[in-house]
C-alpha cells in the first residue's frame, strides 16, 4: 500500500534520504534501532502516519532517543513542535553545526548555508524537486498552522512557524510549476509568523516577517495575501489614522469573490481604528460594511487565515467601535455579542469578553463589567492571548477610580495579568 500524502515533508524528507522509502521500512529500521539501545518500545506504521500528519504530535522521550540516534539531528530539524517547556530546558543544546549539516543533506536551505560562499550553488544542486503533492501537503500545513494559532499560545506556535517559513524558503527555488502556490503558502506562513513575534513582544522580527509576507504578495502578485499582512500590521502601530490607512488599503485588496470574510475582519477592524480617531460617521459607516460583506461570508471554505472570524468575533469588534463612540446602542450589542459567544476557543473568546467587559464598564454596568472581566481573564491566562490582556489592561485605566468596586476589580485584574 502507499504511503499516504504527507503532511510533514521534514520527516519524510528525512527517511527517504536514509533509504527508507516506505513507512513500513522506517517502522523496521526505527525498531531495530530500539533493540540496540534497549529500548522495549516499537512501533507500527500507525504511528509512522501520526508523525508525518500536518500537526505531528510530540514523542515520548524513549521515541525521542531513538529518533535522535536515527537521524542525528534535533527534532523540530524533523517537522516536531516541542512543547513550550521543552525549549526552556533545552534550547542551548541544540548544535548549529547539526542542524547545518541537516539542512544541506535535507535540501532546504537556511540562512547559514547560503551565507557560505559556496551555498548557493550547493543548495541548488541539492535542492529536490517538488512534486504536485509534496507542495500540497506544504500548503495543507500552512492552513493547519492557522487553525492551531487559534488553540495554541503564540510562544508554543511561533518556533513551527518560523521553522514553516524556512522550510518552504528552501524550496520554492526548485518548485517548478508549484512556485506560484509555494510563494503564497510562504508568504502567509511568514505573515503568521510576524503575528506570533509580535504576540510575544519580539516586534523587531514581527516587522522583518511582516515585510517578507509582502514582499511574496507583490511577487505571486496574490492580492489577499497582501491584504492578510496589513491587517495584522494594523495592530502592530500605535496611531490609530495609520492604522486605518493599512486596513482601508487591505479592503481594495479583497474585492473579488471568494474574500468576503477577509474584507468584513478588515472592515470591522477600521471602524474600530476610525472610532479611536474620533470619525464617529467613518466608524459607522465601516461597521456597517463589514456586516453587509459578512452576510457574504463563508470562512470555512475561503482563506485559511479567515476562519477564526466568526460571528462572534465580528460582534466583538462592533462592541469596541460602540464603546469607543459612547454609542447609544452598547449595551444592548453587549448582551448580543455575549449571548451568541458559545464556547469558542480560548484566545478568541478572551479578547471578545474583553470588549464586552469594556462595553459594560462604559454603560456603568459594573456587576456585569466584573462578571465578564473575570470570564475574560481566565480565558486570558488559559489561551495567553496577548490581544485579550492588552484589551483587560485598557479596561483597568478605565474603572472609575473612585467606586470601590471598581477599584478593587482594577487590583484583582492587574494581579491575574502580571
Amino acid at each position: 500500500m502507499a504511503d499516504r500524502k504527507p503532511g510533514n515533508p521534514l520527516l519524510v524528507a528525512a527517511r527517504t534520504r536514509l533509504g527508507w522509502r516506505t513507512q513500513q521500512q522506517f517502522v523496521t529500521a526505527y525498531n531495530a534501532c530500539a533493540l540496540r539501545l534497549g529500548e522495549r518500545a516499537s512501533i507500527t506504521v500507525r504511528q509512522v502516519r501520526r508523525w508525518e500528519s500536518a500537526m505531528p504530535p510530540w514523542p515520548r522521550e524513549d521515541a525521542q532517543r531513538i529518533l535522535r540516534k536515527l537521524f542525528g539531528v534535533p527534532l523540530d530539524c524533523l517537522g516536531f513542535v516541542p512543547p513550550a517547556p521543552y525549549y526552556v530546558a533545552h534550547g542551548q543544546e541544540e548544535d548549529p553545526v547539526l542542524r547545518r549539516t541537516f539542512l544541506q543533506i535535507a535540501g532546504v536551505g537556511g540562512a547559514e548555508l547560503v551565507s557560505e560562499p559556496w551555498g548557493r550553488l550547493s543548495a541548488a544542486l541539492r535542492a529536490p524537486r517538488v512534486d504536485r503533492a509534496s507542495a500540497g501537503a506544504l500548503v495543507e500545513r500552512t492552513a493547519a498552522l492557522f487553525a492551531a494559532e487559534e488553540r495554541h499560545p503564540a510562544r508554543q506556535l511561533y518556533p513551527a512557524a518560523a521553522g514553516h517559513v524556512d522550510q518552504i524558503a528552501g524550496l520554492i527555488a526548485s518548485a517548478g510549476e508549484s512556485r506560484l502556490a509555494l510563494t503564497v503558502a510562504a508568504g502567509e506562513a511568514a505573515a503568521l509568523a510576524g503575528w506570533l513575534a509580535w504576540d510575544i513582544g519580539e516586534t523587531d522580527t514581527a516587522r522583518g516577517y511582516l515585510r517578507t509576507a509582502m514582499a511574496a504578495s507583490e511577487e505571486a502578485d496574490h492580492p489577499a495575501l497582501g491584504a492578510l499582512v496589513l491587517g495584522y500590521a494594523s495592530y502592530t502601530v500605535e496611531d490609530p489614522r495609520q492604522a486605518r490607512k493599512m486596513l482601508t488599503a487591505g479592503q481594495e485588496r479583497v474585492t473579488g469573490p471568494g474574500c468576503a470574510t477577509a474584507r468584513a475582519w478588515l472592515a470591522a477592524r477600521e471602524a474600530e481604528e476610525a472610532a479611536a480617531s474620533g470619525d464617529q460617521e467613518g466608524a459607522i459607516r465601516a461597521l456597517e460594511r463589514a456586516r453587509t460583506a459578512y452576510d457574504y461570508a463563508d470562512p470555512a471554505s475561503e482563506q485559511a487565515w479567515v476562519r477564526f472570524f466568526g460571528p462572534a468575533r465580528l460582534d466583538s469588534l462592533a462592541v469596541s467601535t460602540l464603546a469607543r463612540l459612547e454609542h447609544r446602542d452598547l449595551e444592548q450589542e453587549a448582551e448580543r455579542t455575549e449571548s451568541r459567544l458559545g464556547a469558542n476557543d480560548a484566545k478568541i473568546r478572551a479578547v471578545v469578553l474583553a470588549d464586552v467587559a469594556a462595553a459594560y464598564v462604559q454603560v456603568g454596568n459594573l456587576d456585569r463589567a466584573a462578571v465578564t472581566a473575570r470570564q475574560a481573564a481566565t480565558a486570558t491566562t488559559r489561551g495567553e492571548a496577548t490581544l485579550g490582556r492588552q484589551r483587560l489592561l485598557d479596561l483597568v485605566d478605565r474603572l472609575p477610580s473612585r467606586n470601590v468596586q471598581s477599584r478593587e476589580l482594577g487590583e484583582e485584574l492587574r494581579a491575574v495579568l502580571g
